[in-house]
């Protein structure tokens, strides 16, 4: 329990210097705003707050971090490795096919790993998960987001 404090505690003075260093990020005003404006303090914060909740349910569990009856489990490391799997096939491959896409292959695959079976339900919420986050960043918040190459750089013209 100790141990998993410590990295709560380390998690939120890095959130909170990040959050500090958050209010000096330029914001251009060139054909509209440009920039961080104010997402990276709302997602700070919502970070700050969970990991104090995570502490708190920590200290109330009173539980020990690691047992040494507790063994790490092949299923628990075929997990991670699939988890890793998805988000560098997604990283490295997201100038070529963009975010929309990217952020398609990384909600089905994290779909298919967490149990959802539902052929409909897979592709459907993935689809819709990937519109929502490239309106939200690309249209909302005006992150530049990558759009990728040839036909994927043209459908993402039409989304944000």
């Amino acid at each position: 329990m100790f141990g998993e404090l410590i990295f709560h505690a380390l998690l939120f003075v890095l959130m909170m210097f990040l959050f500090i260093t958050s209010f000096s990020f330029p914001i251009l005003n060139i054909g509209g705003k440009l920039g961080a404006a104010w997402w990276p303090q709302v997602v700070l914060t919502l970070g700050m707050v969970l990991l104090l909740v995570s502490a708190i349910l920590l200290i109330r569990k009173g539980r020990a971090a690691f047992d040494e009856k507790e063994r790490i489990e092949k299923k628990e490391i075929i997990s991670l490795a699939t988890s890793s799997l998805i988000f560098i096939v997604a990283l490295l491959s997201i100038r070529t096919i963009g975010f929309l896409v990217s952020a398609w292959i990384i909600v089905l695959g994290f779909m298919i790993q967490l149990g959802a079976r539902k052929v409909w339900v897979i592709a459907v919420s993935s689809v819709v998960i990937a519109l929502i986050f490239s309106l939200l960043f690309g249209r909302f918040m005006m992150v530049s987001l990558p759009r990728g190459m040839g036909i994927f750089r043209a459908i993402s013209y039409y989304i944000y």
